[in-house]
């Protein structure tokens, strides 16, 4: 179908650009797949001329006499578009006509692939959005919008699509980190209920093992000189046969340390003591993470900070523990409300930033993607945002959040966001 005529403008065409006038009876959208000459554009902006208008000076007397005239014959809709043709080095001529894509063409640019993720419908044609998988996640993902926008439910469609998948093609794990109880709904649902767990995160548990010394200073800010102490400490409750949070803190007691120093411990022990958290076993993650299943941490009921942290920053750990042992299959960590756990600014306060930017720059060498889930990517950390290789954009307005998209990606094109 014959839509229109490539243009000659002040630089365009040229390798990145060109410019078409549209005919009567093609209503352009934004987004559409169009060519000329070979090479493949998407549109990027509409504009309507009208060269009966364009010298100011004869403006306003032409206003006067425009009944005479036949105004609508002069009314032009130029629509721009950026070339997608990878490797592309022609540009199409001015006069050459433009038409649409065939659907096989858009198919190969876009790189779908028939045993991918089905994400929905590529805009302005029939083509399902199938997105290879290892494409879009295995170098981590980036889902953002702003709030409303729709990050919740494409990340819904992604896990579907996920779950859904035949064993020969690939069936990573997934687990999420659900702070508004978004993802509960798959534990009830007849198709997915069978793939599904929930670990309610306000009665998990942390075992009383991981407060050794150096997680005691991450977790309390205890001094240096108390840590000094504590290892000794820690050292003999290791080798007890009762490894009860009650049993650490009657050693600490009875360890004959300085006064001052002891005071300090405590006041650190007792701190953690009052999240509730620690016990002498926790959960197991390796019994509930397989292949092609879905596992939801839910901190919903979870209100208070530090525990959220604590929570998060140890189930991640182990999850990256046990994938690069190899003791739980290639997984997907889906990470809702991203900022709260990783933001921009390192403040000691997010236990979780240091796993989650560990495994952003490692994760992929042992099958451990992350998709990032924010409303706002100008709190997120750089070091994060930067190692996406996949972003999944919907809605962005305010435009600090369009700058740091653009600065962590710096091959995104300004039109896309």
């Amino acid at each position: 179908m014959n839509v229109g005529t490539v243009i000659s403008g002040d630089d365009t065409p040229n390798s990145s650009n060109f410019s078409f006038v549209s005919t009567k009876d093609y209503v352009p959208f934004l987004g559409d797949f169009l060519e000329s000459q070979g090479v493949v554009g998407q549109v990027v902006e509409i504009r309507k001329k009208n060269s009966l208008y364009e010298d100011p000076s004869t403006v306003s007397e032409f206003h006067n006499i425009s009944k005479d005239f036949p105004e609508d014959d002069y009314h032009n809709l130029i629509v721009d578009c950026i070339i997608l043709s990878p490797g592309e080095v022609i540009t199409p001529k001015p006069g050459s006509v433009v038409v649409k894509v065939s659907e096989d063409k858009l198919s190969k640019i876009l790189g779908l692939n028939e045993t991918g993720l089905n994400l929905g419908k590529v805009i302005g044609s029939n083509l399902d959005a199938k997105v290879k998988m290892s494409r879009l996640i295995q170098k981590h993902l980036a889902l953002l919008a702003m709030s409303g926008a729709g990050k919740s439910n494409l990340a819904a469609v992604l896990i579907e699509e996920m779950l859904e998948r035949k064993k020969q093609d690939g069936r990573p794990a997934v687990v999420v980190l659900d702070l508004h109880g978004d993802y509960k709904g798959f534990a009830s649902s007849p198709e997915y209920a069978e793939k599904t767990k929930v670990i309610d995160m306000s009665q998990s548990k942390v075992s009383v093992d991981r407060l050794n010394p150096r997680n005691l200073e991450k977790w309390s800010g205890a001094s240096e000189g108390a840590i000094v102490e504590y290892s000794k400490i820690f050292k003999e409750f290791q080798g007890q046969e009762d490894r009860s949070f009650e049993k650490l803190n009657d050693l600490v007691k009875n360890s004959g340390i300085n006064p001052k120093t002891l005071m300090s411990l405590e006041s650190s022990l007792n701190e953690l003591n009052e999240l509730d958290v620690f016990a002498s076993r926790e959960e197991q993650l390796n019994r509930l993470v397989k292949n092609g299943s879905l596992l939801i941490l839910d901190f919903t009921s979870v209100d208070d900070f530090r525990k959220l942290q604590l929570l998060a920053s140890t189930y991640i750990t182990q999850l990256y523990r046990l994938r690069k042992e190899n003791k739980i299959p290639p997984l997907m960590l889906v990470v809702e409300e991203a900022h709260n756990y990783c933001p921009e600014r390192a403040e000691s306060d997010y236990l979780a930033r240091n796993i989650l930017e560990t495994i952003a720059r490692e994760g992929r060498k042992f099958g451990f993607s992350l998709c990032i889930i924010s409303q706002r990517p100008n709190r997120l950390s750089t070091t994060i945002l930067s190692q996406c290789n996949s972003f999944c954009i919907l809605r962005i307005m305010n435009p600090n959040d369009t700058k740091k998209i653009q600065e962590s990606c710096e091959s995104l094109d300004y039109n896309y966001i």
